[in-house]
């Protein structure tokens, strides 16, 4: 009896979230992301917009190292994904058809999934599981724990396994009061407590004190703002935060005004989000999928005062709508608002296109808001009480650089941790338990 931990992506590093796990000869994978940073650099040095070869992707480290388990593709019986974020699930639109093995989601992940695979003329084969669930993957027994996050149905992973509980706790936060969604939930968790032989918990703010706010905190500071002396506002975040964006829609709709929709992303998840009946945001308004869709609307449009427009570019990614607004589609004037409720990505190319963004608006005399915004992350208050409540043997720092790692690490040593019970495994290592 034998269990092998196998990271494939997302640790030492911020993306492509992958582990495999061998577990008596048979393997799983869990999360099959894409590395965000790495793929708009593949995009900027195109100059266009293109759509990059599968041998690119890899050669350029988007997609999880699947060369680790080369020889083994019989042995895969499963794969297992936490929750809707490309950083999570982006890698399966490319590979999809690669694999023989049915792939296991919520409702909400699932239909997010199916949609990036038709997007990119991929057949899936999903299995679908409710949030709080339990189901069995040829023999091994595994445990979907609802928990709050950025995007609706996240859940951690428990696997059962001969070696005890793996758990895999990658990004969540302990929300009570969700906007849209579940909330975390602790009173299960407690039921795994000293049962579970590793944990492994994303680190990503490790370093950042307190607890993270409720996503209710950023609802009532949006729903504050005075925007009624503004022509034409804008709004934007996270595609997938079905939460954030009807908040948005509820601020159209206190100002009385009809809401847009703008960008590709925006339509997919906004279209899943109805797909599985979690909220119904597009029916009754209009939706702009395509660059011509965009065009063609912009060119006829005579009253933007009438509209409150909800569109992708948060982080100045140069083929969203605010880009092409800004290039030209629209013309800006000091009367008009852009709101950005997220934060930058602290990537060098992320950080380049949205001070381009904000540039170009700043010169048309542009009003701008920005980082309204909570994350859907654990802080370090939040780490302490998970690892208390839960009392796993090993600890595992994942979703974040080697810095972030060493902040979890140094954080659990003084709780108490002995040093050889927390590993610091990165992409390419493997580790038995």
């Amino acid at each position: 009896m034998s269990v092998t931990i196998i990271p494939l992506g997302g640790f030492g590093e911020i993306g492509r979230n992958s582990l495999a796990l061998d577990i008596d000869g048979k393997i799983l994978i869990i999360d099959f992301g894409f590395h965000l940073e790495r793929y708009l650099e593949v995009l900027a040095k195109r100059k266009t917009q293109f759509n990059p070869s599968l041998k690119l992707l890899k050669k350029a480290e988007v997609l999880p190292d699947l060369t680790r388990l080369k020889g083994r593709k019989r042995d895969l019986v499963g794969i297992i994904c936490s929750h809707a974020h490309l950083d999570h699930i982006g890698g399966l639109q490319y590979l999809a058809n690669k694999f023989s093995c049915k792939i296991h989601a919520t409702p909400f992940t699932a239909s997010v999934i199916r949609s990036l695979a038709e997007k990119n003329n991929k057949t899936t084969s999903l299995e679908i599981h409710p949030c709080n669930s339990s189901f069995n993957i040829s023999g091994i027994n595994v445990d979907f724990i609802p928990v709050a996050h950025s995007t609706p149905d996240a859940v951690i992973i428990a696997i059962h396994t001969s070696a005890g509980v793996i758990m895999y706790a990658n990004d969540f936060k302990l929300d009570q009061t969700p906007v849209i969604g579940n909330k975390t939930n602790l009173d299960l968790l407690k039921k795994y407590s000293g049962k579970v032989k590793l944990l492994c918990m994303d680190c990503l703010y490790s370093s950042q004190k307190g607890h993270c706010e409720s996503e209710e905190t950023t609802r009532k500071e949006l729903l504050s703002l005075k925007l009624k002396n503004y022509r034409a506002i804008f709004a934007t975040s996270f595609s997938s935060h079905i939460a954030r964006i009807k908040t948005f829609c509820d601020m159209a709709k206190k100002l009385n005004r009809k809401i847009i929709f703008a960008g590709s992303s925006l339509s997919r998840y906004l279209e899943s989000a109805k797909d599985v009946k979690l909220i119904d945001l597009i029916s009754n308004n209009t939706v702009l999928k395509t660059k011509q869709d965009i065009y063609d609307f912009f060119r006829r449009l005579r009253y933007p005062e009438e509209y409150f427009f909800i569109v992708t570019g948060h982080q100045g990614e140069p083929n969203s709508t605010m880009m092409k607004l800004i290039e030209g589609e629209f013309k800006f004037s000091s009367q008009d608002l852009v709101i950005f409720s997220n934060k930058i990505i602290p990537s060098e190319v992320c950080i380049q296109n949205r001070e381009y963004l904000e540039k170009k608006l700043s010169q048309d005399k542009v009003h701008q808001i920005k980082d309204i915004h909570v994350s859907g992350h654990l802080f370090q208050e939040d780490h302490k009480k998970v690892v208390s409540m839960l009392k796993p043997e090993y600890l595992w720092p994942s979703h974040g650089e080697p810095l972030m790692m060493e902040n979890m690490n140094d954080v659990f040593l003084k709780e108490g941790f002995k040093r050889e019970k927390i590993l610091m495994l990165k992409t390419g290592d493997k580790f038995n338990l």
